[in-house]
């Protein structure tokens, strides 16, 4: 396996787990409205287009990964969880 497949597996690995955890926390149309929005704004950005000749699909995960990552949804799973281990 070369680096750039199993970079593109971590990151589908991440974008799957990040759209589990909206899913479970009942967004999914906030999921779908945030990969929309990453699709719409690299698609139309001039400096990007270059990328999708290469490495365009990864790029657009990792950046919906960031988004995702900041988004409340996962703060609030991201506390809950650990207030929920700390329990234990």
């Amino acid at each position: 396996m070369t680096k750039k497949q199993a970079l593109e597996e971590i990151v589908s690995q991440k974008v799957n787990e990040l759209k589990k955890i909206f899913e479970e926390c009942g967004e999914e149309m906030e999921w779908k409205a945030m990969k929309t929005n990453v699709y719409e704004e690299m698609s139309n950005n001039r400096e990007t287009k270059w990328l999708k000749s290469l490495d365009w699909n990864l790029k657009l995960k990792e950046k919906l990964i960031s988004l995702a990552e900041s988004h409340d949804v996962i703060q609030q799973f991201t506390t809950l969880n650990n207030e929920f281990t700390k329990g234990e």
